[in-house]
């Protein structure tokens, strides 16, 4: 059946024939692959989808198979016809994975089969298809190789290595950035038990460093995933047992821009460097860094160029000079000295100052690029976080001097407002957005005990105003068809499509991440120490949610919010004897419901007003939160539940809230807009 089938039948008779056997038959084994490699890779290619329904028959693929016959032809016909190859040999190397009696592919990557050879040469085809298949494909035979624990790793490696470096070889950037792209992918998946000697690593890192620091402005984007190629090796380097030659010079090129103060190569070498690398690997690393005291003395020059740069014009982030501080933290705490030189803690100590006053780690152009920048979006989290931390170890139990206050009556301090932008435009390289800046959050409150309050005054502002920002933006490009269509552009051919979802222009999100918000809103809940800060984290656990009734948002919202009122609301309500908590929720509820303002570009900005300009985000998140209270209230009736139950509370103050409090404010308020529309 298997040899008359036609495709894809035979793939499935090949399989289970060949498996059926369970005696020791060399014979019939051998024709049970000479059938595989003709209906695979000698009369046709077999697509990927018949490769893997023949997953069986490769799992039981044997060391002499792969020596005699398998890697040979597929690397003679990868060298024939690469562009039909590639496909099958990468769904073939994908199923051998799984080859018990397979232990080494490693002897026949080189010699005559020329396999490695091959696709090495690809890596400078003119055709980005090929290039991009023959990057997968190495990378999958290091993967496979790192399965069975053999030379393979080694050998792929000191191939590109060599590659990268050859005057002969890959001499376009674009050859040699899928070079570094398969070293990255490589260095990625290889394990902290895999068999790397020491001069394997310090020949690639040598290699990396060489081939990076060849590269200009005309190949930026193969030097950026050089860079995070050798920041990977370096890591895994460490993982090996540390320094080498090769590693010194990697270091050694992470160091020029520092010492040269050379504020572009220091955002993308530097700045590489603490977003790729785990924080815990960054400190062994930053510490190396500082074996050679003329880095260290290049950070701070970096830091006062940066706060001369701000003096003259604060329009500009100058990423450079907070990834600079940012390390100079990173230094303090892992050589243990907990100091920081004069520059660098003014600059972060200004973050104690209202934002006309701050520095440019916290000022206007830095909050505005956590936006678009996503090096100053992780980068100034986990500063704020470390500073937070070094100054609660400086205070050594006594009180310090916060870092995130309250400033008068609704001012905080730069640092408060810069951590709350980064709330609204989390990013990271690892974890979800939203769990990396909850972590930097996380550590604020845990050294700054009072923070909580300022975190939540500057989130609700921050949201406010960024939502104000955006309906203006969107108002101005809707004021005429011209505008609309100069913005957005009409394709004609998907007009008629309708755009749902986070994508469509009536999405709740107002450019920010709401489930970032939320969750930050409801870490800080119990965190707050007042009335009015519980009520701005109750209002933040509903930004960007919907306004129906029931659902599987809603059930989820009224879920955690019954949550909040048991573990916060209902013990601080207690301990108010004057009821405060009741009242000023209802306060700011309503307020935040009823003083909606659409912006309307026909008058000007002097008549909006301040505090009652309320954007669409945070008053749709009051009208979300009201849906909830009153989901809540509806599983109290006083006519058969005990006000007085335990269990019951939570739904009698829900129920006083809705009945008796908002339910008031929100009538006034009706009845002011019906006077007002009257007259």
């Amino acid at each position: 059946v298997a040899k008359e089938a036609s495709s894809p039948a035979y793939a499935s008779a090949l399989a289970l024939g060949s498996v059926i056997n369970t005696e020791e038959d060399d014979e019939a084994r051998a024709a049970w692959l000479e059938l595989f490699l003709e209906k695979t890779l000698q009369t046709t290619f077999a697509p990927a989808s018949e490769i893997a329904s023949m997953q069986l028959f490769l799992q039981k693929v044997t060391q002499a198979e792969w020596d005699n016959s398998l890697a040979s032809i597929m690397g003679l016909k990868l060298k024939a016809n690469p562009e039909r190859a590639f496909e099958t040999i990468k769904a073939i190397l994908d199923g051998l994975k799984d080859a018990q009696a397979l232990q080494s592919i490693s002897d026949q990557l080189d010699g005559d089969t020329q396999f490695l050879t091959t696709l090495v040469k690809q890596l400078k085809s003119p055709k980005e298809n090929l290039r991009e298949m023959a990057r997968d494909t190495i990378v999958r035979l290091a993967l496979l190789g790192s399965s069975k624990h053999d030379e393979a790793v080694p050998k792929i490696t000191a191939a590109l290595a060599k590659a990268i470096t050859s005057t002969a070889a890959l001499i376009q950037p674009d050859h040699r950035q899928g070079a570094y792209a398969a070293l990255l992918e490589i260095a990625c998946h290889t394990s902290s038990d895999a068999e790397l000697s020491t001069d394997v690593l310090s020949t690639l890192l040598s290699a990396l460093s060489t081939a990076v620091s060849k590269e200009n402005k005309k190949s930026a984007a193969a030097k950026t995933v050089g860079l995070e190629a050798m920041l990977k090796w370096m890591v895994v380097a460490k993982r090996h047992g540390g320094s080498n030659n090769g590693y010194d010079e990697a270091l050694a090129l992470l160091r020029v821009p520092a010492v040269k103060n050379n504020a572009a190569d220091c955002i993308q070498s530097l700045g590489a460097l603490v977003v790729s690398v785990n924080e815990d690997v960054l400190e062994s690393i930053v510490l190396d860094l500082w074996n050679d005291a003329a880095f260290g003395k290049g950070l701070l020059t970096v830091v006062e160029a940066s706060m001369k740069k701000y003096s003259a014009t604060s329009s500009v982030p100058l990423v450079e000079g907070l990834i600079s501080s940012y390390l100079c933290l990173v230094y303090a705490f892992a050589s243990g000295s907990l100091t920081l030189k004069a520059s660098v803690k003014k600059v972060l100590a200004a973050g104690s100052l209202k934002l006309s006053k701050t520095s440019f780690l916290f000022g206007k152009s830095m909050t505005d690029a956590v936006a678009t920048n996503p090096i100053a979006a992780q980068v100034l989290p986990r500063t704020i976080a470390l500073y937070a931390k070094l100054l609660a170890k400086e205070a050594d139990g006594e009180k310090a001097s916060p870092l995130l206050a309250i400033i008068g009556e609704k001012e905080t301090t730069s640092a408060a407002r810069a951590l709350a932008a980064c709330i609204t435009h989390p990013a990271t390289a690892c974890d979800l957005p939203s769990t990396a800046i909850l972590a930097s959050v996380q550590t604020v409150i845990t050294y700054e005990t009072t923070a909580a309050d300022a975190l939540l005054e500057a989130l609700m502002a921050q949201v406010n105003d960024h939502s104000l920002a955006t309906e203006e933006l969107a108002s101005s490009l809707n004021e005429t068809r011209e505008a609309r269509e100069a913005f957005t552009p009409i394709d004609e051919s998907f007009a008629k499509l309708s755009v749902k979802g986070q994508l469509s222009p009536t999405a709740p999100h107002m450019g920010m991440d709401p489930n970032a918000i939320r969750r930050v809103a409801h870490r800080l809940a119990a965190h707050t120490t007042t009335s009015k800060g519980l009520a701005q984290a109750l209002l933040l656990t509903h930004v960007g949610t919907t306004l129906k009734g029931l659902g599987r948002q809603r059930s989820g919202l009224v879920s955690r919010t019954i949550q909040l009122l048991d573990d916060v609301v209902l013990p601080m309500a207690e301990s108010e004897k004057d009821s405060t908590l009741l009242s000023t929720l209802a306060d700011m509820v309503s307020s935040c419901a009823c003083l909606y303002y659409q912006i309307d570009n026909s008058e000007p900005s002097e008549s909006k007003g301040d505090s009652d300009v309320i954007s669409v985000a945070v008053h749709q998140s009051a009208l979300s939160f009201v849906t909830s209270m009153g989901g809540i209230a509806s599983n109290f009736d006083p006519s058969y539940d005990d006000p007085e139950d335990e269990d019951m509370k939570k739904y009698v103050f829900a129920r006083s809230f809705c009945t008796t409090e908002i339910s008031s404010r929100f009538n006034l308020s009706l009845k002011s807009a019906l006077a007002k529309v009257e007259a």
